[in-house]
């Protein structure tokens, strides 16, 4: 996958939030954002970062031979040291917020603009100031010449100026490239332009899906760079610091990548939550890497991975054939991650996506060879979850949970070398075991926690091979409680789980394989796709895999394997897993207390399987529930008996936080019923409330009956009393009716209670009839086992001629 994105995490609170990498030795990642603060990250799992409030609301940072320079909304560009974050001068000042910096590559001049629609360039050795204007309204964005010679601007006014520094004056300008308006903060976009990093030949900047390259100093348009797979406008674009690539972010979170010697693009991902990028800054000590900010205050970080088609496959491209040629081919792929493959494996669908030639679904024929099929287009599906073990974070954190369930919560703790680990284990109940730590020598990346067993998974090594490693909590007999065992090689543990009798692990090779948790291998299950999670809960297991791609764009399609496990008998039953929207995957799956399945999507909503209708039921929408637009729930149990769910609040970030261990709480399971502020969606969604039968909620029913009355609906209140109602709720409907009176819904009740008195006897009578029936096919059945018998015995008895032979030997022989 050319860009590979790293789980993003909370920032700063919801607004405009700016990034950059901090250039002295140290390196590192500095924020800014609409809470004051200025932060430092080591990296970006760095959990406990360095933070100095400076204003109400810092709106741009940059960072320069190790001094730090901020934009706030007290009208002043202000200069921090580092590593303390403190106050240490001002740079200038304006009338304004400042909203915008920039730094030359030697760093001598910062440029920094204001909504009062001014331009100042400072000398930072001399501190010497330049004032530049002639914008008609608030400053965007600022990108300083390498040679110091031009500083390039984008405005709210619509037009991008580029200003001679010297001369005081604008050298070129562009209008209506910038949609208009009179706000920095509620610009549609901020159309930030970009010098070339290295010499500054080039100067980039958006224009609506587009972005265009112009020559310096004459400032003709050398060419164009597009992405057909972007949704929305584009906001900014930076070149890297080499000089050679170039990214741009759209305001519905899309980040592209393109060569620029060959104008290709290198790769396109998207935004999650579809949120304006804010901010990008290309690693100056990582020239691959891109930080980036969005509106939610968020902070992430993307890898590109730049792979030339010669050095991919040299001989593949035919030399002959020019780019134009090979332009009029190109189809747009959504490619998948081949990282899988190895980096000596050939991946044909790298390959397809690099030379970017388009295959015909069928045959694997270029389309390029066969002429009517040139107009043919062709695009692959959305990209397959890959694996994940619910109830944990990602395992790129150095503190991450590695699960948190109903029985406990296990940690895991690394160094930043990787070469320290540990694992500590902790349970909600102290009378099942004590805390445990455990050195995590062995690397370990999966565990599950059951009140039976604690079990541990680590991925082989070079010559040391996966293994599994399970903990017997609680069982009689001596010896060692502790067993292990090495998956064969090439066999990776990709999701693991544990239950009270079992311990299964889904494998790479598409097998689930169960053990005791005493350490018997039990069953080795084929599964139909490639494992995506398992869950399990007492006697029960649910695993998930994808199962296949072959229908709507863009949808995981993925099916879900529920198994009872009971001694030697396993019982199956298959189901599709439901998500509520196309491109969502996979957020947490596993079992209720009642023992049903079930499953959340990334969107928050969980679906509950029912039993009795065999159908998934839309249980909760936990995002109706949140405050903050950015805000999650980090799923851990679900109890159908008090109609809960258990989980964590994450504020701004998708996972909670290890220090400090963040509080438990408990959310309904509120139907997402349609206008939930009503005292009618309310009593629906009581009536129906999970697991529950409406039959027999009758205080709940009565009510409804009350205010369908008072609602003027009188056939809402029969159709309630009609499918649902007791005997005992229609005899207190009818006595309400009657006292508002309503004498013909009294009738009308009078003959449902009638109806329902008549089938209750006949019901009744029908039962009775069935039990004397089946009483009298017993009798029956026992009269003819009697009967049995007796013919048996006559068989088996002697006849008289022989028994009176036996018994008088002398007559007989006379």
């Amino acid at each position: 996958m050319p860009l590979n994105r790293k789980p993003s995490r909370y920032a700063h609170p919801e607004g405009h939030t700016d990034v950059c990498y901090f250039t002295g030795e140290k390196g590192g990642l500095l924020t800014c954002g609409s809470d004051g603060d200025v932060r430092s990250w080591l990296n970006l799992m760095d959990d406990d970062p360095a933070a100095s409030c400076v204003s109400e609301q810092v709106i741009s940072v940059v960072s320069k031979n190790d001094k730090i320079y901020v934009a706030t909304d007290n009208n002043t560009v202000q200069i921090l040291t580092y590593p303390d974050l403190e106050k240490e001068g001002i740079i200038t000042r304006f009338s304004g917020t400042v909203c915008a910096l920039a730094t030359s590559k030697n760093g001598n001049l910062i440029a920094s603009g204001a909504c009062d629609m001014r331009i100042q360039v400072s000398n930072i050795q001399t501190c010497d100031s330049i004032e530049l204007n002639g914008h008609q309204g608030p400053i965007l964005g600022l990108s300083l010449d390498p040679q110091e010679q031009f500083v390039a601007s984008s405005s709210t006014d619509g037009s991008i100026r580029v200003w001679d520094i010297k001369e005081k004056q604008v050298a070129h300008v562009w209008n209506n490239v910038v949609p208009k308006g009179n706000s920095f903060f509620t610009s549609k976009t901020y159309s930030a332009p970009s010098f070339q990093c290295a010499d500054g030949k080039t100067l980039a900047f958006p224009q609506g899906k587009e972005v265009v390259v112009v020559e310096r100093s004459t400032w003709k348009e050398l060419f164009k760079l597009r992405c057909p797979d972007l949704k929305a406008e584009l906001s900014i674009c930076k070149f890297s610091q080499c000089g050679t690539l170039l990214a741009a972010s759209s305001i519905h979170g899309e980040i592209v990548a393109w060569e620029i010697e060959s104008k290709e693009q290198i790769g396109y991902i998207t935004h999650d939550r579809n949120a304006k990028i804010t901010s990008i800054a290309w690693s100056p000590n990582s020239p691959n890497e891109i930080a980036f900010c969005d509106s939610l205050g968020m902070l992430g970080c993307v890898d590109v991975v730049f792979n030339p088609v010669e050095e991919l496959f040299p001989k593949t491209v035919d030399s002959s054939q020019s780019n134009d040629d090979l332009d009029n081919l190109i189809e747009n792929y959504e490619v998948g991650d081949e990282d899988d493959d190895g980096e000596n494996v050939i991946s044909l669908d790298r390959i397809k996506a690099s030379v970017q030639i388009d295959y015909d679904d069928d045959s694997q024929e270029p389309i390029a060879q066969r002429p009517e099929s040139v107009d043919k287009k062709v695009s692959l599906k959305v990209e397959p979850q890959k694996p994940f073990q619910p109830g944990s974070t990602p395992t790129v954190l150095l503190n991450r949970y590695m699960v948190w369930n109903n029985t406990g919560v296990i940690k895991c703790y690394s160094s930043e070398d990787g070469q320290e680990s540990s694992i500590e284990v902790e349970f909600h109940d102290s009378s099942i075991h004590h805390p445990i730590h455990i050195d995590n020598y062995l690397q370990h990346t999966l565990a599950s926690l059951s009140p039976k067993a604690l079990a541990l998974a680590c991925i082989e090594n070079g010559d040391t091979p996966s293994k599994l490693v399970v903990v017997r909590l609680q069982g009689w007999g001596s010896g060692t409680k502790e067993w292990s065992i090495d998956f064969p090689q090439g066999e990776l543990p990709l999701c693991l789980a544990a239950g009270d009798n079992f311990v299964a692990v889904a494998t790479s090779r598409r097998r689930l394989r169960l053990f005791t948790v005493s350490g018997t291998q039990r069953r080795i299950i084929a599964l139909p796709g490639a494992p995506v999670a398992i869950n399990a809960l007492g006697n029960q297991l649910v695993a998930v895999c994808h199962a296949g791609l072959s229908g709507i764009q863009k949808e995981q399609h993925m099916t879900m394997i529920w198994l009872q496990i009971r001694g030697s008998n396993v019982r199956n039953r298959s189901l599709a897993v439901p998500l509520s929207g196309p491109e969502l995957k996979l957020a947490w799956v596993g079992l209720t207390d009642r023992g049903s399945p079930t499953v959340m999507d990334e969107d928050g909503v969980i679906s509950i399987y029912d039993t009795k209708s065999s159908l998934w039921n839309v249980a909760c929408d936990t995002a109706n529930q949140c405050k903050g637009a950015a805000d999650r729930f980090f799923l851990i149990g679900i109890s159908e008996s008090d109609n809960t769910v258990r989980c964590i609040l994450c504020k701004g970030c998708p996972y909670p936080q290890t220090a400090p261990t963040p509080t438990q709480i408990e959310i309904p399971l509120a139907l997402p019923f349609c206008d939930p502020e009503s005292v009618k969606s309310q009593m629906e969604a009581k009536l129906w409330r999970l697991g529950s039968d409406p039959s027999g909620n009758d205080e709940t029913l009565l009510s409804m009956f009350v205010l369908a009355c008072r609602g003027n609906a009188e056939y809402r209140a029969v159709d309630l009393c009609e499918e649902f109602a007791s005997q005992k709720v229609l005899e207190l409907a009818v006595k309400y009716a009657g006292r508002l009176g309503q004498m013909a819904l009294v009738t009308k009740l009078q003959s449902l209670a009638r109806i329902k008195e008549d089938q209750d006897v006949n019901e009744e009578s029908g039962v009775k009839a069935c039990r004397r029936d089946k009483a009298n096919e017993l009798e029956h059945e026992k009269a003819k086992s009697v009967q049995k018998e007796w013919k048996v015995s006559e068989s088996e008895r002697p006849s008289s001629h022989e028994s009176n032979a036996r018994e008088s030997p002398e007559l007989t022989s006379g």
